[in-house]
């Protein structure tokens, strides 16, 4: 081979060799500059590693591509902790009052004092359940719910709780014009619950007729008579005798 041809060999392997320098580092600046798109992470790992799998042997290449790697899921960490503080948190689910002028109302859980019954104030129905528990630590418990009364509430939908409520006498008073009961969610199987009254002395739902779904349990008053002389199932038609649990 002479020497033009030797020369003419060197020249053309000297191009392809550039030319593969250039092509590998653009792959390199491309994959540096890539932007991780929302909600497309995977592609973006994908990416590099395509980049890593097709760079060159040399080692110090390879100590570049586990850098670009590191950084790959330094920046796809980054983005899923930012859409998680800004857009993706679990929110807790409340029960606060939320009426409004036809006096419907969410889902209320009340307890450790007696002035939380205000929330009631202008409901006229419960869309969910109402829970009145944990009022016992009061001072003076005797006259602590004189003061209220809430004739505007006459349905419940789901189901009516009373627990360790001291100082409640009757819920008489409290609501007087509770018609309805419709036990669309229950609690265990009841509708309406009374456990662990210590001083009342009397149920006193004298407007409520009927329990759509669900019985009544009513466990552990120590003051309360005659209760089970009442025939629940003429409130709750859809139940038997024998799935409502009364024990004073």
């Amino acid at each position: 081979m002479g020497t033009h041809a030797v020369v003419g060999v060197g020249i053309r392997e000297g191009a392809h060799m550039w030319r593969q320098f250039k092509l590998n580092d653009r792959k390199k600046r491309s994959c540096r500059m890539l932007k991780v798109p929302k909600y497309l992470h995977q592609g973006f790992i994908e990416k590099c590693s395509k980049f890593i799998s097709s760079s060159g042997t040399t080692r110090r290449l390879s100590y570049f591509t586990n850098i670009l790697v590191v950084l790959c899921v330094f920046v796809l960490t980054l983005s899923l902790t930012v859409q998680f503080v800004h857009g993706d948190q679990i929110q807790p689910e409340t029960h606060m009052a939320a009426s409004n002028d036809t006096g419907v109302c969410q889902s209320m859980d009340i307890r450790n004092s007696p002035s939380q019954l205000e929330r009631l104030r202008n409901c006229r129905v419960i869309e969910g359940f109402l829970q009145i528990l944990l009022i016992d630590r009061l001072k003076g418990s005797d006259k602590a719910f004189e003061n209220y009364t809430f004739p505007l509430l006459t349905e419940i939908t789901n189901y009516l709780m009373l627990y360790r409520v001291n100082g409640l006498k009757t819920l008489r008073k409290l609501f007087p014009n509770l018609t309805v009961i419709r036990g669309n969610q229950l609690f265990v199987n009841y509708a309406l619950i009374v456990y662990e009254l210590m001083d009342i002395e009397e149920i006193g739902l004298i407007s409520l007729t009927h329990i759509g779904r669900g019985a009544v349990r009513i466990q552990n008053n120590p003051s309360l008579c005659y209760v089970h002389t009442i025939d629940w199932t003429l409130i709750a038609p859809h139940t038997l005798k024998t799935d409502h649990y009364i024990r004073c």
